[in-house]
């Protein structure tokens, strides 16, 4: 049950982002500010791929990533990732070969 509320919150605000996408570049710095929170924090790849692929507002979305470099701040978000990932891979072999 959980699992499907979120599943439902996640939709309605992907919905509300590509509202808000549909009407750039005529949107105010508040909005602006919202896209960007929704990319960086909280939308997962498939709902980015939704939204990429949406014809409604594709063209919208692709003025947005070009004039605000969208897709490279996800880019850099996956590249910390690895790095992460490697690091800690490293820590806990170097722990292991310790014991």
């Amino acid at each position: 049950m959980t699992q499907q509320i979120t599943r439902t919150e996640r939709g309605l605000r992907r919905r509300a982002i590509e509202r808000i996408i549909a009407q750039y570049p005529q949107i105010g710095e508040e909005q602006l500010h919202r896209l960007f929170d929704y990319f960086r924090r909280e939308a997962r790849t498939g709902e980015v791929a939704r939204i990429a692929s949406n014809p409604a507002i594709r063209t919208q979305y692709r003025q947005l990533c070009r004039d605000h470099k969208i897709d490279r701040l996800r880019s850099l978000d996956r590249l910390f990732g690895v790095v992460a990932g490697v690091l800690a891979a490293t820590g806990l072999a170097a722990l292991a070969a310790g014991s």
